[in-house]
């Protein structure tokens, strides 16, 4: 495969062939989604798109994108990106061509300082690079036959305007905080997926509510036939949730998808109408760099101490991932991280990385990592650090591009 080059894309001439290239793999929405990202996006100078060029047949053959996806866990904004839009030309795949796009991916995101790199790849394909399973992905689908007619004249559902955009920045803040891990979109994201988007996998229709005349709340939705609300407001009555439901039934809709965390109050209203909840798949996490990781997310550490137990004590814990021991310094709520040689005496933790990201992310307690991962192990003298230190999580990923 000397002939293959491996470039990063910077310039129209790339990015066109690029569109070429997915839309001749998948469809027109992957070709208008490459477009968005790289012309239309307001993170369009940080998201980057690699490529595999054949020389001798002056063709693109490959593709993956590194796309800006910022996470807050707890308080703290973490560095992240989702790996997207992999395609690889139909007489090329099998050549290890998406091997080495993802390495390239991967080198390029530790050396930017990425911590988490995220993929809805396709179902343990990715475990080789160190992806794992542990953010879930699902959605409510509410049959709208069962909801009771609620009319109320004072209410108005109308169309988002451009002036509504910092009224749904600060809607979508408060309603996002329902989820302990979630990924985070500022004013540019939203005006970005409102007005300027053209692919249906980005676009978004963002709808506002109004009482008397004053905003009150706001709703985005999936473009397409289909309802798919993906955000809503999180402060609104349930009596206001059952007029937006009457909304979309006096369309003539018969059902909706609810993509929103399972926290918040919009969904609670669903268990009235014995709504069925779906989790059809889980994000795929790779942790870049785990000292770097625990580094940056020790403020939440130190708080989930502070409210604890060992907010007075002092106590050296040490974590083993197989090739790193990391020591926690305990002292009085406050934690240093220090590299040290590894040492089998030192046994605090003991995580591979598919149990890692679970007990890191808050998917799974360590007791349920253990039984069915073996190789994950605790001092039991540890267990209730451990367990205060990385409590199981409310986790939801936003669409933020």
């Amino acid at each position: 495969m000397t002939n293959i080059e491996y470039k990063i894309a910077k310039s129209k001439e790339e990015f066109e062939s690029i569109k070429d290239l997915c839309q001749e793999v998948f469809a027109q929405e992957e070709m208008e989604l490459i477009h968005d990202l790289a012309y239309n996006s307001p993170n369009k100078e940080e998201n980057i798109c690699f490529y595999a060029y054949d020389k001798k047949a002056d063709k693109y053959v490959g593709t993956v994108s590194l796309i800006v996806m910022p996470i807050r866990y707890g308080q703290v904004i973490l560095e992240a990106a989702e790996m997207g839009i992999v395609a690889t030309a139909k007489n090329y795949q099998g050549r290890g061509i998406n091997k080495k796009l993802t390495e390239m991916l991967l080198d390029k995101a530790e050396e930017l300082g990425y911590n988490i790199i995220g993929i809805e790849g396709i179902p343990y394909f990715y475990r080789r690079y160190g992806f794992n399973y542990a953010v879930p992905m699902g959605s409510v689908n509410l049959n709208l036959d069962k909801v009771e007619t609620k009319v109320d004249e004072e209410i108005i559902i109308r169309e988002a305007k451009e002036e509504d955009i910092s009224f749904i920045v600060n809607n979508f803040k408060e309603a996002s905080s329902k989820a302990d891990l979630c990924t985070i979109k500022g004013e540019g994201i939203i005006k970005a997926q409102m007005l300027d988007y053209i692919s249906s996998i980005t676009r978004k229709r963002y709808l506002i509510i109004e009482k008397n005349q004053n905003k009150i709340g706001y709703l985005s939705l999936n473009s397409g036939d289909e309802v798919e609300i993906c955000d809503i407001s999180d402060n609104l009555s349930f009596e206001i949730y059952e007029v937006v439901l009457n909304y979309f039934k006096k369309q003539g809709k018969k059902s909706i998808n609810i993509d929103i965390p399972q926290e918040s109050k919009f969904v609670k209203l669903m268990e009235r109408y014995d709504y069925n909840w779906k989790q059809w798949y889980s994000w795929q996490i790779r942790i870049l760099d785990e000292f770097k990781f625990l580094t940056d997310i020790k403020p939440v550490l130190e708080e989930r101490l502070s409210n604890s137990i060992y907010k007075n004590e002092q106590v050296d814990f040490y974590y083993d991932n197989y090739k790193d021991l990391i020591k926690f310094e305990i002292d009085n709520g406050q934690i240093d991280l220090v590299k040290e040689k590894r040492e089998e005496s030192h046994f605090g933790l003991k995580l591979n990385p598919q149990g890692a990201i679970k007990l890191f992310l808050g998917e799974k307690s360590m007791s349920e990592i253990n039984s069915f991962l073996p190789d994950c192990q605790m001092n039991s003298k540890y267990q209730e650090l451990v367990n205060i230190l990385f409590p199981k999580m409310n986790s939801h990923f936003y669409m933020t591009y």
